[in-house]
């Protein structure tokens, strides 16, 4: 899916996929898991039960494809990269909504944090909107 394509229902899909593969990980994965129910998803889906109101209901019936642009056998790293860019891609649509910032957010910290040092950087380089 092309980031144009991206959309509160697929967001939400691709965030469910990498809770579901950090569930049971190791402590970093497991770590990253509760950063992404409190920072990530529940700041979403509360969101989507308002202004956003079928995406969640979408979310919940579609079946897992990898969503977003990325392939879910990727490594984890590189997964949720891809997600955390299309979520920003997102964000530069939908500037006004405050739960999305705070999800993107989240998701842009823990792309970076959890890529080794020398592709962090190059990362950072790459975003489509840069932290002021």
């Amino acid at each position: 899916m092309a980031d144009h394509d991206v959309t509160w229902a697929s967001l939400l899909e691709a965030v469910d996929d990498l809770m579901v593969r950090t569930a049971n990980g190791d402590d970093d994965e497991q770590r990253m898991n509760v950063r992404l129910r409190d920072s990530v998803e529940r700041p979403l889906r509360g969101s989507a039960g308002g202004d956003q109101g079928e995406a969640a209901a979408d979310a919940e019936s579609s079946s897992r494809s990898g969503g977003v642009g990325t392939r879910s056998d990727q490594p984890l790293v590189d997964r949720l990269w891809g997600v955390a860019r299309i979520a920003t891609a997102l964000r530069v649509k939908l500037p006004e909504s405050a739960a999305l910032a705070e999800g993107v957010a989240a998701l842009q910290d823990l792309a970076v944090v959890s890529a080794d040092e020398s592709s962090a950087s190059g990362r950072l380089a790459e975003w489509p909107c840069k932290p002021s």
